[in-house]
């Protein structure tokens, strides 16, 4: 399947919603669910940040500290890294010079251990 096209919008709820509905729990004490239905949110969705979320965000300004959403799996590379590869990959293969993808996995292998990140074994 080369080009996905998702089907359905689960996973999509911003983040700022998301801690709308944290706070309007944690703080003002109303239920998971009516605070679910009123953000249009799945209550077990909702009760799972709840628990990730502690006191002293809550009282802070701040973004919260948890992803929300889906993330990507054993993701190495951030998105402004992964942009530049693939611009390189296709500025190389623009002046006849396309690499196999066997020699695409190791010029990101390269740049992966010059960068220093984490990669899977």
């Amino acid at each position: 399947m080369r080009n996905f096209t998702r089907k359905t919008d689960r996973g999509k709820t911003p983040a700022d919603i998301i801690w709308r509905a944290v706070r309007r729990v944690k703080n003002d004490g109303q239920s998971i669910r009516s605070v679910a239905s009123e953000f249009n949110v799945n209550n077990r969705t909702l009760t799972r940040y709840c628990q990730k979320v502690s006191i002293q965000e809550l009282t802070g300004s701040s973004v919260p500290s948890f992803p929300v959403g889906y993330q990507r799996n054993r993701q190495v590379f951030t998105d402004q890294q992964e942009q530049l590869l693939v611009e390189y990959l296709v500025k190389a293969s623009d002046v006849y010079f396309g690499l196999s993808p066997k020699a695409a996995r190791r010029l990101a292998y390269d740049y992966a251990s010059k960068l220093q990140r984490s990669m899977p074994a």
